[in-house]
């Protein structure tokens, strides 16, 4: 009768001592639960936090340097296109495309050294840009034409380039363009529309 009461007893103490545990589980689960679902503890947050703000502060360094970059890019291509604006190829016949070997040499001698320092300084993301202009009108001179206004002003620039690239210019630095009679210089004077003009503008 002794033992069976000591085992009545026993059996009381573990079935006690399972609820109680049971209970501590489920008090623990209750307390790891909110950071379970938050997924990220508080320590994990402050470290998240400071990440994501050196990276804005990264970012804006970055937005700050580009814009600084920017505008001094800006400031040189208008330092430059001043000392492009006395520099025009002039002396193209009617209808013609190039200049006489005379010419030539003449023009070079004066503007090919600047046009060449003027390339080589040009920022990121511009080019020198070729410019060929053909007068309003070349029926004056109607026997010596073989193209059109359009393609007169641009195989005028083609020639110009050639003639830079000649002189140490690197062609990649540079495009062609031409504007054919849009831009005259003066209206009433054709032989001084048909020119090379030279500028510097984004890619």
């Amino acid at each position: 009768m002794k033992s069976k009461k000591i085992l009545i007893i026993s059996f009381l103490s573990l079935f006690a001592g399972m609820y109680c545990g049971s209970t501590e589980v489920k008090d623990t689960v209750e307390t790891v639960e909110p950071v379970v679902k938050d997924g990220l503890s508080d320590e994990e947050k402050r470290i998240r936090a400071e990440a994501e703000e050196a990276k804005r502060k990264l970012e804006e360094e970055a937005r700050k340097k580009e814009e600084e970059m920017r505008a001094a890019a800006l400031k040189l291509t208008e330092e430059l296109n001043k000392k492009l604006e006395p520099v025009t190829m002039y002396g193209f016949g009617n209808g013609l495309t190039k200049l006489s070997a005379s010419q030539e040499k003449a023009w070079v001698n004066k503007n090919a050294k600047i046009l060449k320092e003027v390339a080589d300084k040009l920022p990121a993301g511009f080019v020198l840009e070729i410019q060929g202009h053909a007068d309003s009108s070349m029926a004056p001179a109607a026997k010596y034409v073989v193209i059109t206004i359009s393609d007169a002003s641009v195989e005028r620039a083609r020639y110009a380039q050639s003639v830079l690239v000649k002189n140490g210019v690197d062609e990649a630095k540079t495009s062609v363009v031409g504007k054919g009679d849009k831009m005259p210089q003066d209206p009433k004077k054709l032989a001084i529309n048909r020119r090379v003009t030279f500028a510097i503008v984004p890619e």
